[in-house]
């Protein structure tokens, strides 16, 4: 229909006797202008999408990088936790309401930054705070017990010495076995 068009203008125009710029349009350069140059169309996709890819790259080595720097400080944070709590678990000694406050486990646990770090140190971090927490709970039956009745209980008194051995020793639920993974981590 375009062809058609331009060929009635055009013998419009030369009837009329005014000198008129003649343009020749054939169905060839017709039926190209209406696609895209398939040649210049390539290179220029194959650079949005390079383009597109080394910035996704790039976005990737940043994270991963951020990633590990956040996973080395959090490592250190634990590192230095668990020594407190190894140094006041040696000298505890009497009724402790809570003796161990926990405050970079529990940001770890709420804010996610745990998944920082590889499987086996999750685990391991796990049952050594479960325990810390254990030893916590006891502490405070003890010190109930020990504000209703105004003497020790026994039984409490033989499990937080027994926590206080299985953190204290070298086994793998012990503080100390942790603190090796994580230097060994580094």
């Amino acid at each position: 229909m375009l062809f058609q068009t331009l060929f009635f203008t055009l013998s419009t125009a030369t009837n009329t006797g005014v000198p008129t710029e003649i343009i020749v349009a054939t169905e060839e350069t017709v039926s190209k202008s209406q696609f895209i140059d398939f040649y210049q169309f390539v290179p220029d996709l194959m650079a949005t999408f390079l383009g597109f890819g080394l910035a996704l790259f790039g976005q990737w080595i940043w994270e991963h990088n951020k990633d590990g720097s956040n996973a080395k400080q959090l490592k250190k944070q634990i590192n230095y936790e668990l020594k407190r709590i190894r140094e006041e678990l040696g000298v505890i000694s009497g009724i402790s309401v809570e003796p161990f406050k926990l405050p970079i486990w529990d940001t770890c646990i709420s804010t996610g930054d745990l998944k920082l770090l590889n499987n086996e140190l999750q685990a391991e971090l796990f049952l050594v705070y479960s325990i810390i927490k254990e030893f916590n709970a006891w502490s405070l039956m003890q010190a109930n017990f020990y504000f209703e009745n105004n003497r020790l209980n026994e039984a409490l008194e033989n499990e937080l010495e027994h926590l206080k051995n299985i953190l204290l020793g070298d086994g793998e639920k012990s503080i100390n076995h942790l603190l090796n993974v994580l230097k060994g981590g580094d």
